[in-house]
């Protein structure tokens, strides 16, 4: 039984042997399968086709390639360009009114959103200072009527009239603070009361005021008691970047632009830019423009946010200079930019432009000429392109000077 027992165990061995061996070969012969056909498809894909030649820049490729594309250029004449802008109150048109003296409100006469006329009364107050001017005032006015008798009958020297002349000047100057412009002094019935008045014919668009509040004539950080202005014309304040400045340099003043709120989505308002700022603000580095937007029903509101169409530019003379591509057909070298032109479906050549704004994705520019196509996708490759060639250029130039 021995001797059976080891040839058994002898064959299973070498049963196990086999196998290992027979194993060990057929995955040898999988990865060098697996490695051949990977290098077979890596040359196939990877294996250069006629390289491109460059000719200062402008590449010539022998066919189309892959990845390329282009997108013909927009005229902006007609293309808008939006910025913010904030609606506010015509100065010009407006009055905040302010107490001229100390004292107490005893009563508003107006109420916010009503119209009222130059003159009108807005509120009474009550003010000592008031019934001291208007004490001091009808005090001067008796004694300059009494200097001038004395003065005529010879009492009462040329010096002393003037000095009862000046001193009535100033006690009426003093009254008549609170008195309308151009009225005519009149002394009050009410005795320390009296009406603060609108200087102009408007609308209250803002009131502060409550009966009993103390006022002061000589704080000013507390704001105005009555805001007073026309709202059928408003002011509208625009910002812009350093670089708009270049695409307002053909428009002269005043020109139009189309004013649009959220609050009206289809609706558009016509407007007219009609002053420059002379400096930028130091802090954002912006620069403004003042227009103006009639608005005879009332529907823009002051302190509104908006945004201010404007054209993207139109050059003296009538010829269009401004041009919308995409923006990521812009690429930087240095502090210049360009972009890759399609000259036929093989050639392209870089060509320097000037950017002007950029806005959802569009870049507003000068330097190309209508119905040109640049390059929107694979403008990057290219440009690799022209490094390469200037960096062979400069490796053969040295080696061609060093020849006898």
């Amino acid at each position: 039984m021995q001797p059976k027992s080891l040839t058994l165990q002898t064959l299973l061995q070498a049963l196990r042997s086999r196998w290992r061996l027979t194993l060990s070969w057929t995955l040898f012969f999988l990865v060098l399968a697996g490695v051949l056909f990977w290098l077979g498809h890596e040359d196939k894909r990877v294996r250069p086709g006629i390289p491109p030649t460059v000719n200062d820049s402008t590449i010539n490729f022998s066919s189309r390639p892959d990845g390329i594309r282009t997108e013909a250029v927009d005229a902006a004449g007609a293309v808008e360009t939006g910025y913010p802008g904030r609606l506010v109150w015509a100065e010009d048109r407006t009055s905040r009114v302010r107490s001229p003296f100390n004292g107490r409100v005893v009563r508003g006469l107006v109420k916010v959103g009503d119209r009222v006329q130059a003159g009108q009364p807005l509120a009474e107050i009550q003010s000592s200072d008031y019934a001291r001017a208007e004490a001091d005032y009808q005090l001067a006015d008796a004694n300059l009527q009494r200097a001038g008798t004395l003065y005529q009958a010879g009492i009462l020297s040329k010096r002393e009239l003037q000095l009862a002349e000046g001193e009535h000047r100033r006690a009426k100057a003093e009254f008549m603070r609170a008195q309308p412009a151009g009225a005519e002094p009149s002394p009050s019935t009410a005795g320390a009361n009296f009406l603060l008045r609108s200087p102009i014919s408007g609308v209250v668009a803002e009131m502060s005021i409550n009966p009993g509040q103390e006022i002061r004539a000589d704080q000013e950080s507390a704001g105005p008691l009555f805001l007073v202005t026309d709202p059928a014309l408003l002011w509208i304040w625009i910002d812009l970047g350093e670089l708009d400045l270049q695409q307002l340099q053909p428009f002269r003043l005043p020109f139009a632009v189309t004013i649009s709120s959220i609050a009206f989505r289809n609706q558009g308002f016509r407007g007219e830019v009609v002053q420059f700022s002379e400096s930028l603000d130091p802090t954002t580095r912006t620069f403004r423009l003042r227009g103006v937007v009639q608005n005879p029903t009332r529907q823009l509101k002051g302190e509104m946010y908006v945004t201010v169409s404007l054209p993207a530019g139109i050059e003296a003379g009538g010829a269009d200079q401004f041009f919308a591509i995409p923006a990521n057909a812009v690429f930087l070298v240095g502090e210049k930019r360009y972009v890759f032109i399609q000259n036929s479906e093989t050639s392209f050549s870089r060509q320097e432009i000037r950017v002007t704004r950029e806005i959802a994705g569009r870049a507003i520019v000068r330097g190309l000429e209508q119905n040109q196509r640049v390059v929107t996708d694979g403008n990057l490759y290219m440009q690799q392109i022209l490094l390469r060639a200037a960096a062979s250029r400069q490796d053969v130039t040295p080696a061609q000077g060093s020849r006898p």
